[in-house]
């Protein structure tokens, strides 16, 4: 193999060796930002249910105050929590939704970032029909060499 064939094939593999590097910061990243998002919505639904647990007694308190049941307020109430309910799903099923759509927007990009396997072995047999070819060559000339003399 020449000098020339061999700063070229490790200028490749030193791209190569980057281009796996930024997929590897940008899976880590991506982890990072997974676990980021789930801690956040922990939180978010750790206050929601202590509010939730809040109005419940609320009302517990409210009923037993009253001896005979006030259905207006029942029902109200009632409503209110379905209600409450409905948007604490929604609040914690939206972050969710946005942080499975950006993954998949990253795994689109890594995807098209990454080589695939197949590429590298058609290029490892580019280099060797190359090789190959000059060595025919080196035989070639070593043999009209030897006739000359």
């Amino acid at each position: 193999m020449s000098q020339v064939d061999a700063s070229e094939f490790k200028a490749e593999h030193a791209a190569l060796a980057t281009r796996v590097g930024g997929i590897e910061k940008s899976v880590t990243e991506l982890a990072t930002a997974t676990r980021d998002q789930f801690a956040s919505m922990r939180q978010d639904t750790a206050l929601q249910t202590s509010s939730l647990t809040n109005a419940i007694s609320n009302l517990q308190s409210t009923i037993n105050q009253n001896t005979k049941p006030q259905w207006v307020v029942l029902i109200a109430l009632g409503s209110l929590i379905v209600t409450v309910l409905g948007l604490i799903g929604t609040l914690a099923y939206r972050p969710v939704d946005q942080a499975i759509t950006r993954v998949e927007k990253q795994v689109e990009m890594i995807d098209r970032e990454q080589v695939p396997r197949v590429e590298h072995v058609e290029r490892w047999r580019q280099y060797e029909r190359y090789q190959d070819q000059i060595y025919k060559r080196l035989d070639r000339l070593d043999e009209e060499m030897r006739r000359r003399q």
